[in-house]
């Protein structure tokens, strides 16, 4: 009988967990990611009856994820598959008719746009082109799709055989070899003149071909693949296009200027109209000004677009603002008014698909207003601003993060969790909106797998810092918690600096909790979702004043009685990272810590970093060769010969925004002083990784984490 009962546990484990007795609570470790589902870039069709939605889960075998569009009829709650080969899918597109979907998939010629009948059959490949395609943009009459490509044209990319046939020739006879010779050689070098050369995310260089418009004929009865046409020109890159409502002209953002990789954060919106030809294109928007995310009105009236003022000096955090002009000819006009906070704004977290989470803001059917998340004081809520101006939060949920919507006719699909809910979509209408415990929970993603598991609520906190400034944060303790005990507790410092802590589902967090420590979460200055002067205030000085609040927080938690002062912990990523670093410069308090992809060394980092000259314009008075002592003073590695806080170092390899270089520089000067540290690299891994990294690579990471407070603060 005992045999049977672990033969069962073992088999519901497999599926992939036994199920818990009402008593007992499973413990949430790292290796659940093997078994994580998530949802994103749901897409509502035209009417509002059927949701379209791609969905990840994890390919073991393969250590990747898989991603496959899934489609749910909300009038008869039919849910299945759309697509599932093993390539997957990402990016679908409603066609205006309803009746077709276009998406992304790498199933054959690299990443290509396929077109599948919803009345039946095999879905068709679209395209072909060598360099794949971005993601489709239907016309409004269904007949032609707009995308970004990196591609070149049949005319250039036959002048870059030629070249190549000349060069080899010309090597040839240096090396006095005839021309049917074998001739191995090294691999070339690569010759960059571009101010930016590379881009995290990416294992290469940038490429030397830009991003530019393509189109294609959607024809049923032409032959398939089909041929585009690339209908932009130039030496720059184009962002993604919005068709105009007639279908004869498409929107984009960028800047098509000479100086434009010298000009960060600096773009405008242009109206190329197709039919007089590439090439005919014209500004609509002026001055020194950021501008993107062009969306046509429903009924063809009117151009929404995002972004905010160019200053000078450029300030380090700009909340994202809205803007409509009229099409028939007008001004632009800014839309957010004086509302404090960014728009198509979240929370961070480390929940989000793989595949992208999807749409953060949208015309409303009727043109009357547009709708968008907005990172508000702890949660993602869902705002609309009207055309004729106003804004006004459509939910106030006590705690959520609202990661994606799609909104048709009355009804809206939403992306949403809290900090004991992982993410799920569910279906509102006009009325229930306000009210969260009336939507409908379209999917259950993750019930199976984490079945019998209670998660560690998180404890809203406002506490005072060094200079009286209120910051808020939360408490995130064991399931267990007694007050009367005393645990381990874990600073854990976000990063961006410009980014959020909020009331999301965090996987990392429940992990630590679960595995018996309190964790601590704060907002401190800098932070994103308190408005324009709370978050640009650490400008020419970060950290500093940051810092402080972070231990103003510490100080608050230790004075609650639960926490042991002698089993602290601190660690972040990124900016996080260098706080993390910053913090065991200034202060012994800490039993342990560990600092990930971290900004050790301003002056190097600035030089080697993706996006160099960002960094230089907006978080310093003067380039490194005018004031380099202001970025060695600001620099964890000038001080590291005050480190006495065993250290753990993580980093990614192929990490192009706080470069590798960073950790190796503090790790080696903490073991020449024969400190106590260890540097964790993860090859061929992004800055991503906590986030969208490998599933293996996550898991490790999760376990050094773990493991290091554990000999550090548990075992002592």
């Amino acid at each position: 009988m005992q045999r049977a009962f672990l033969t069962v546990c073992i088999l519901l484990f497999i599926l992939p967990a036994c199920a818990a007795t009402p008593d007992e609570q499973r413990p949430l470790e790292a290796e659940s990611l093997w078994h994580w589902t998530w949802a994103g870039d749901a897409r509502l069709d035209p009417e509002g009856e059927r949701l379209v939605y791609v969905r990840t889960e994890v390919d073991r075998a393969a250590d990747r994820y898989r991603s496959n569009l899934w489609i749910k009829d909300l009038s008869t709650g039919r849910h299945r598959a759309l697509t599932t080969h093993e390539a997957g899918a990402r990016s679908p597109r409603w066609s205006p008719d309803g009746q077709s979907i276009a998406f992304l998939s790498s199933r054959r010629d690299g990443n290509q746009i396929w077109l599948l009948d919803l009345s039946g059959g095999e879905a068709r490949q679209l395209t072909a082109l060598e360099g794949g395609a971005g993601t489709p943009v239907w016309s409004p009459q269904g007949d032609r799709i707009a995308f970004l490509s990196r591609a070149l044209t049949a005319e250039e990319r036959e002048a870059r055989r030629e070249e190549e046939r000349q060069r080899r020739a010309a090597e040839r006879e240096a090396r006095g070899l005839d021309s049917d010779a074998a001739m191995e050689r090294a691999p070339a070098p690569v010759v960059i003149e571009s101010l930016r050369y590379q881009a995290d995310g990416r294992s290469d260089y940038l490429p030397d071909e830009r991003r530019h418009i393509w189109l294609v004929d959607v024809d049923p009865e032409a032959e398939w693949p089909a041929s585009p046409r690339r209908i932009t020109q130039g030496d720059w890159d184009f962002g993604t296009p919005a068709w105009s409502a007639d279908g004869d002209a498409l929107f984009f953002s960028g800047l098509l200027e000479e100086d434009a990789d010298w000009r960060f954060g600096e773009s405008h919106i242009y109206r190329l109209t197709i039919d007089a030809g590439a090439g005919d294109v014209e500004q609509l928007t002026e001055g020194r000004r950021n501008r993107g995310t062009p969306m046509v009105s429903p009924d063809g009236r009117w151009l929404a677009f995002t972004g905010n003022e160019h200053r000078e000096p450029g300030l380090s955090y700009s909340l994202s603002e809205l803007y409509v002009m009229p099409l028939e000819g007008g001004e632009e006009r800014k839309l957010s008014g004086d509302y404090d906070r960014s728009v198509a704004d979240g929370t961070s977290g480390d929940m989000a698909s793989p595949a992208g989470t999807g749409r953060r803001i949208q015309w409303a059917p009727d043109s009357e207003s547009l709708w968008f998340t907005t990172a508000k004081d702890g949660q993602t809520q869902l705002a609309r601003a009207e055309r004729e101006g106003g804004v006004h939060l459509l939910t106030d949920y006590p705690a959520g993060d609202l990661q994606a919507f799609s909104l048709a006719g009355e009804r809206i699909a939403l992306l949403w969790g809290n900090p004991e809910q992982p993410f799920d979509l569910y279906l509102a209408g006009s009325d229930s909106l306000p009210e969260r415990e009336r939507w409908d929970r379209l999917t259950a993603l993750n019930d199976a797998l984490l079945q019998g598991r209670r998660f560690a609520p998180y404890e809203e906190v406002w506490y005072e810092s060094f200079d009286g400034k209120d910051i808020q944060g939360w408490v995130i303790r064991p399931d267990d918690f007694d007050p009367r005990r005393s645990y381990p507790a874990i600073l854990y410092i976000h990063g961006g600096p410009h980014a959020m802590y909020g009331t999301t589902f965090f996987h990392e967090f429940q992990t630590l909790a679960d595995a018996g420590y309190v964790v601590l979460i704060t907002n401190p200055r800098g932070s994103s979702g308190y408005g324009q002067d709370f978050g640009n205030i650490i400008q020419y000085r970060y950290p500093g004043h940051d810092y402080k609040d972070l231990m103003a927080g510490v100080d608050w938690l230790l004075e609650q009685g639960y926490v042991d002062a002698d089993r602290l912990g601190v660690t972040g990523g990124s900016g996080g990272g260098l706080l993390t670093a910053w913090t065991v410069t200034q202060t012994d308090r800490f039993a342990a810590a560990a600092a990930q992809r971290s900004v050790m060394n301003w002056h190097s980092f600035v030089g080697t970093a993706d996006m160099n000259l960002f960094f230089v314009e907006r978080w310093f008075p003067a380039p490194p060769w005018e004031d380099p002592m202001h970025y060695i003073q600001r620099s964890p590695l000038a001080h590291v010969d005050r480190v006495d806080t065993p250290m753990l170092l993580i980093h990614s390899e192929e990490d192009w925004r706080t470069p590798l270089e960073q950790t190796q520089q503090f790790y080696a000067q903490l073991r020449m002083q024969g400190k106590t540290a260890r540097l964790v690299i993860f090859p061929e891994a992004s800055h991503g990784l906590s986030r969208g990294g490998r599933p293996s690579q996550r898991i490790e990471r999760l376990n050094h984490i773990r493991e290091w407070f554990d000999d550090h603060l548990m075992n002592q």
